[in-house]
């Protein structure tokens, strides 16, 4: 499937896996806390910390299969059921559009240069350098100029997790979707064709960037 729109890549994956994930394992309820309870090694309350801020032995593979297969995924496909399979998608993939538009502009809008270079710079190398993004992407950047750049990412937490759990079509609307809006948001000139993507069961996803100056 050929996909090509503005695209909003800005902090979305970083956005997406603290905003979400984070979000998402404190609401966890009772199959994560039945999990932390059978793990070992968890860390002993200090004297002055909140049980709250107990520090867990969670790898990341656990940490997203505790946030999305253990109740997540199962809460979309419920209401996929509800609303049925067109709708839902439509409405998934508009709430996350919104949402990471919003987060571009709060985080991005006082950056003057708006070029793919700039936006590939903010992002991807960012998202490299992290911790967190390294441990969960795999990110190679074959291509970085003002008005052209290319992204390919041959490994996914976020697509292995929805894939594993038959649910690639719910990972798609919620964390995919999104990238045209970002890199839209970005700089609306900014155009993003991007022809193969992991959550779709392609080989890697191949982001391509090109502005006209």
């Amino acid at each position: 499937m050929k996909e090509s729109k503005s695209n909003n890549r800005v902090d979305r994956r970083v956005f997406i896996t603290k905003d979400l994930a984070c979000g998402a394992f404190v609401g966890m309820g009772c199959p994560g806390l039945l999990a932390m309870n059978s793990q070992e090694g968890i860390s002993n309350l200090l004297q002055d910390e909140h049980k709250f801020q107990t520090a867990t032995n969670f790898n990341y593979e656990q940490l997203f299969n505790f946030t999305f297969r253990s109740w997540f995924i199962s809460y979309m496909k419920r209401l996929q059921e509800d609303i049925g399979i067109g709708k839902f998608l439509e409405l998934l993939m508009k709430a996350g559009d919104n949402h990471y538009r919003s987060s571009v502009k709060s985080n991005f809008e006082k950056i003057e240069n708006k070029s793919v270079q700039s936006l590939i710079e903010n992002f991807w190398v960012r998202t490299q350098k992290s911790k967190f993004g390294n441990a969960i992407l795999t990110i190679e950047i074959p291509e970085k100029s003002s008005n052209k750049g290319t992204i390919k990412i041959t490994e996914c937490l976020f697509a292995k997790t929805f894939i594993e759990n038959d649910a690639g079509d719910i990972g798609y609307a919620a964390i995919c979707h999104a990238d045209f809006a970002v890199a839209e948001e970005f700089n609306p000139d900014i155009k993003l064709t991007r022809n193969k993507c992991l959550m779709n069961g392609d080989e890697c996803c191949l982001f391509e960037y090109t502005l006209d100056i």
